[in-house]
Parts: C-alpha cells; structure tokens; sequence
C-alpha cells in the first residue's frame, strides 16, 4: 500500500491506536469510553508524528518508490512566497 496510495498513513493509524485500546480492555474487561479516548488520541497523534519523520526522509522515500503525504501534497512543501 505504501508504493501505491497516501492512505497508507491511515490504515497505519487505525493499526497503531488499536493496541492501547486492547491493553484497556484486557486489563479493566471492557471496552468504554477512556478506552475510545485514548485510541483516539493516539489515532490522531500519528499523523504529525509521521509526517515530522518522513519530512527528513522524503527524498529516500521518493527514491523506494513510496508514496507518502510529503512527497504528494504542495502544502507540504511549505508556502511559496
């Protein structure tokens, strides 16, 4: 997914918060409401996350072929001025 679509920085996420909410669930036996927030707040923390890491990386990127928010989007680059 990674060579073909920036979706993949998605489907990372889901992936990534999806641990945390397990561990809550498994310890307290139920999936609630601090469960959720805390998925989310991880869901939404990989984002920047990410593309602060891949900002530096984006030339080695382009060269693996990978397709990733920094090396597609012009808002990315910064403003034109």
């Amino acid at each position: 997914m990674k060579r073909t679509s920036v979706y993949n920085t998605w489907v990372g996420s889901v992936v990534g918060a999806i641990p945390p909410i397990m561990g809550w669930t498994s310890v307290t036996g139920s999936i609630d409401l601090n469960a959720l927030i805390l998925g989310a707040i991880l869901f939404a923390w990989q984002f920047p996350h990410f593309n602060a890491l891949s900002w530096n990386l984006r030339n080695d990127y382009s060269r693996a072929g990978f397709v990733i928010n920094c090396r597609t989007s012009s808002l990315a680059t910064g403003p034109s001025f």
